[in-house]
């Protein structure tokens, strides 16, 4: 449920196309998966995009008709914007990522762009996070 919705959070756009890693971390362990290398495309494009894979996409159809599952990450999600995930604990996150970063490393014509630029990311994850809660 967490990669699920990590990856959901981020719109990483080949999560479980093409780069999905499925594994236990040893015998009897719950399955978790993650596709570590696809962040690269993520934070793009419209925030308030629905899922481009769409639930047929795949094993994603099969995964779909549990409803055991559907429920899990229903629930998940509510924890996650509850606590990490609320809008106050993004912003936070983005703000100590923001402090640990070198704007003059980054390549950007200024402070202004990189002020910009975070504005934008924030502004961005924020709509992304509210367009995934349901109403």
């Amino acid at each position: 449920a967490d990669a699920w919705w990590l990856n959901q959070l981020c719109a990483t756009p080949e999560f479980a196309q093409f780069n999905l890693w499925v594994f236990r971390t040893r015998a009897g362990a719950p399955v978790s998966c993650f596709a570590a290398w696809d962040f690269d495309r993520a934070f793009q494009g419209d925030a308030q995009a629905a899922d481009a894979r769409g639930p047929d996409r795949f094993w994603f159809a099969r995964l779909n008709e549990d409803a055991e599952l559907r429920n899990r990450l229903r629930g998940r999600w509510r924890e996650l914007r509850g606590g990490p995930w609320s809008d106050a604990a993004l912003e936070a996150l983005l703000a100590d990522l923001a402090s640990r970063l070198d704007p003059a490393a980054l390549d950007l014509a200024g402070a202004e762009e990189y002020d910009r630029r975070m504005t934008e990311w924030k502004a961005w994850l924020l709509r992304r996070a509210e367009f995934l809660t349901p109403q």
